[in-house]
């Protein structure tokens, strides 16, 4: 059948790229977070319900949102991170698409308070497929300084992602994977995330200036896996792929098993300050551990890497889960091989301490069956 090509409507144009973006609530929060941090905050707070499908807020202390910015906040494209296309080479921002609180229009309904600090009010609004909804404006309303976003019934309008959706205890979970591991590096912001009628926050952190990564991990992830943390810095200066990475991971002994179902490795890596995935290091890391260790383990792994911009590609999909480098081979083996000799090095200490000590047994119980067989002679 010979069929018309024709172009499609904008708006289910957006809807199609909508859902790229924000597959399921974790990617909203996401894409949220990130935000905030874009705007300097310190304070980010977390509360949603229904695993985010009911709503979803948060509120953050950032420089906020002027009145005659929110028109456009919405808008396919409109950002503030971007101007051209060369600007993708020297990102200083998590955001640069201006596509998240669009798609979000188009799958939820959105509402913005905001506040900047020459402003003697907050202003109100409610947006619906990237527009002022209609029959509402924008209006001045009591807030602080900052940004409180509310999205509403999430996945309203295409209900077979809905369906996909398994439960909301799910969904509630992979919201406090996300949160933790963007808590963990931004040490100077304070969260908190909590679900439903929750009092107590099930993510939180202090969020102070002089907080180190391992302060937040022992917070974030628990004291007995901090005691088996390594950490090193890898610095290729001296190459033609510079880069450095601070490292933090689990030895041989440790394993996240029983927090983790999967039994799989808690990888976390930041690039460049930003989130991503990189399975090609993630399973060069898992392998390693492989060879390392005969029993099966759930190893905790955390990379910040920090490269030349000019050489990494941050706009490979709309989510900016994935990123892709130059020189990947080179420095893949680089951070694996920096993290096993530490291992090996650790372990094997580890082992003669063992081995000493087991001497050192051995002869105590030798001296304790001469002893008692002397007191036995004594007797007789």
């Amino acid at each position: 059948m010979n069929r018309k090509i024709q172009k499609l409507d904008e708006t289910v144009v957006n809807r199609i790229a909508a859902g790229e973006i924000v597959v399921r609530p974790c990617a909203a929060i996401k894409e949220l977070v990130e935000n905030s941090l874009d705007a300097g905050a310190h304070i980010i707070q977390i509360h949603v319900k229904q695993g985010g499908l009911k709503s979803i807020e948060i509120r953050d202390d950032g420089c906020g949102i002027s009145k005659v910015d929110l028109p456009l906040v919405c808008q396919r494209f409109a950002t503030s991170k971007l101007k051209n296309f060369d600007d993708l080479y020297h990102l200083n921002t998590y955001g640069f698409r201006g596509e998240a609180l669009a798609s979000l229009s188009y799958a939820g309904h959105v509402k913005i308070i905001s506040k900047i600090p020459e402003s003697p009010c907050a202003y109100i609004c409610e947006y619906e497929d990237e527009k002022i909804r209609p029959s509402t404006s924008i209006k001045p309303c009591a807030g602080t300084n900052g940004t409180l976003i509310i999205i509403e019934d999430l996945f309203y309008n295409n209900p077979i992602r809905l369906k996909m959706m398994k439960s909301a205890s799910e969904e509630y979970t992979r919201m406090v994977d996300c949160v933790m591991k963007m808590a963990l590096r931004n040490t100077h912001v304070s969260f908190s995330l909590k679900r439903d009628q929750q009092i107590e926050p099930d993510v939180h952190t202090n969020g102070k200036e002089t907080t180190t990564i391992l302060q937040n991990m022992k917070m974030l992830y628990g004291a007995d896996m901090v005691k088996d943390m390594y950490e090193t810095i890898i610095n290729t200066d001296d190459t033609p792929y510079k880069f450095q990475c601070k490292a933090y991971f689990t030895g041989t002994q440790y394993s996240c098993s029983s927090k983790n179902s999967s039994n799989s490795m808690t990888f976390i890596l930041f690039i460049n300050g930003r989130l991503v995935d990189c399975q090609p290091l993630k399973k060069s890391i898992q392998q390693m551990y492989a060879v390392l260790v005969n029993k099966q383990i759930s190893p905790f792994v955390y990379l910040d890497l920090i490269m030349d911009p000019t050489t990494l590609d941050v706009n490979i999909h709309p989510s900016k889960n994935e990123v892709r480098f130059l020189h990947a081979d080179q420095i893949i083996v680089s951070i694996v091989q920096a993290i096993e000799r530490i291992i090996v090095a650790k372990s094997a200490k580890q082992t003669t301490t063992t081995t000493q000590l087991t001497f050192h047994m051995v002869c105590l119980f030798i001296h304790l069956v001469f002893f008692l067989n002397q007191r036995i002679c004594y007797n007789l």
